[in-house]
């Protein structure tokens, strides 16, 4: 399942990074204002917080024991 799960998410990431590639770097770099991010930004940013921090997630969420007894936390 993991497997699947990562294939699916590279498949994503793959698509993310075609449309950068393809699209005209000025438009990729404007930035409204200087508070703003630019679309390039917000791509690295959906890109590399998926590899480094949803992969981790999803690994550990796979790798839990399925008895282990099911609680919520406090929010």
């Amino acid at each position: 399942m993991y497997e699947t799960l990562t294939k699916r998410f590279e498949k994503v990431i793959v698509i993310w990074q075609q449309v950068l590639e393809e699209n005209d770097p000025d438009l990729l770099q404007y930035k409204p204002d200087e508070a703003s991010w630019s679309l390039g930004q917000v791509y690295h940013h959906l890109i590399d917080g998926t590899r480094a921090y949803q992969f981790v997630k999803i690994d550990r969420c796979l790798s839990r024991d399925p008895d282990e007894q099911k609680t919520k936390t406090e929010a």
